[in-house]
């Protein structure tokens, strides 16, 4: 599932930022949990037009997928909602990016088959 993802990202013209591994980082500190990835992405033009329209929205930045996995097997996909988090800053020009933005994540998440084939 990861795999898909990080091509659905890509597909849509955005940046793969980092891929965080809590599994592995978990497991150094003596903690044992299922598989789990965080994928953050973003793009410079983004960027830009968010610190134009208001730079205390930088926190809003990267964006992040988390894929989880449950011992029977199932994996699920979860994200936070930009056009929540932009909205709060109550900027006209920030709320119309937080909706493109959860489009563009929307768009990612309906562009794959999180079982296995591309649709």
């Amino acid at each position: 599932m990861v795999a898909r993802l990080k091509q659905g990202i890509i597909a849509a013209d955005l940046w793969i930022l980092h891929e965080i591994d809590p599994q592995m980082l978990l497991s150094r500190g003596g903690f044992a949990i299922g598989p789990a990835r965080q994928v953050l992405f973003f793009h410079p033009r983004l960027m830009s037009r968010l610190l134009a329209a208001d730079s205390a929205a930088l926190l809003e930045a990267p964006l992040k997928f988390a894929v989880i996995g449950f011992p029977d097997g199932q994996a699920e996909l979860r994200w936070l909602d930009p056009a929540i988090a932009f909205a709060r800053y109550r900027s006209p020009a920030l709320t119309e990016l937080g909706n493109e933005l959860a489009g563009l994540c929307e768009g990612i998440v309906n562009g794959i088959d999180l079982a296995g084939t591309s649709k």
